[in-house]
């Protein structure tokens, strides 16, 4: 483990903090001060981690809107009046069956 030696400027808050923790632990504030640190390293990793999730996110919520959008004017522009159940669709089945088959395999 390296020592690296520096001096470091606390607010008056965080003083009296490291100040309380002295008290009760005479011998570790540099572990503690090591823990917050790492700690803190740790939460900004995790921060950023999750803003690219958040973002990833807002783009399939785009994609699944554009896509329902789509599917709401071809029904549209069809002008389908006769309500057919998919799950009877000879085509359709075939359909699923090869992408599910080929989704599988990959």
């Amino acid at each position: 483990m390296s020592r690296y030696r520096t001096h470091i400027t606390f607010t008056d808050e965080n003083a009296r903090i490291l100040n309380e923790y002295q008290i009760e632990h005479p011998k570790g504030v540099s572990s503690y001060v090591n823990y917050l640190m790492e700690c803190g390293i740790k939460y900004l990793s995790k921060e950023n981690n999750t803003e690219i999730n958040i973002n990833l996110l807002n783009k399939i919520l785009s994609k699944t809107i554009y896509t329902r959008d789509l599917l709401e004017q071809l029904y549209s522009d069809l002008e389908i009046d006769n309500h057919t159940n998919p799950n009877n669709n000879k085509s359709l089945n075939q359909f699923k069956s090869k992408k599910n088959k080929d989704y599988f395999n990959e």
